[in-house]
């Protein structure tokens, strides 16, 4: 579920009427962009050690919708936290879900500005939020570009 202050569109958190005052923000420069949160977990709150249904494909479903309103509505979008348990980060499903995301992030950079990795600061061990070495390890081709 993405977190936005209320609502969902198809899993987003972006309710209807957030969704009608998003619209209604005009910028000259087109320089918003709408910041956004994705979590890999069941309830998509980060806080389970799980991926839903232990799907790689998790975070694509969860913001193809999101991507697609961005496109229709001429907007931009920025994820401005996701993560997958620490757990699964160098591993099999955690891995994979995490390439096809910010793979669909990259093929879809017409309307997504980047990401930015959730890593909990205090809260790494008490939270689903890899830590930075972790998340270089994996992830050094998306960190070098």
């Amino acid at each position: 579920t993405w977190n936005n202050s209320g609502g969902t569109i198809n899993g987003i958190a972006l309710g209807r009427s957030n969704a009608t005052a998003l619209l209604d923000i005009v910028d000259p420069g087109n320089n918003f962009a709408i910041e956004v949160h994705q979590y890999m977990d069941s309830d998509g709150s980060g806080t389970n050690e799980s991926i839903n249904g232990n799907d790689p494909m998790t975070g694509v479903n969860r913001v193809t919708a999101f991507t697609n309103w961005l496109r229709a509505n001429n907007r931009k979008g920025f994820l401005g936290e996701f993560a997958v348990p620490n757990s699964l980060v160098g591993a099999g499903v955690g891995d994979e879900t995490l390439n096809n995301l910010l793979n669909h992030l990259a093929d879809n950079d017409d309307v997504w500005t980047g990401w930015a990795w959730w890593g909990g600061g205090p809260w790494w061990a008490e939270r689903g939020g890899a830590s930075v070495p972790a998340i270089r390890t994996s992830f050094d081709r998306y960190l070098s570009t």
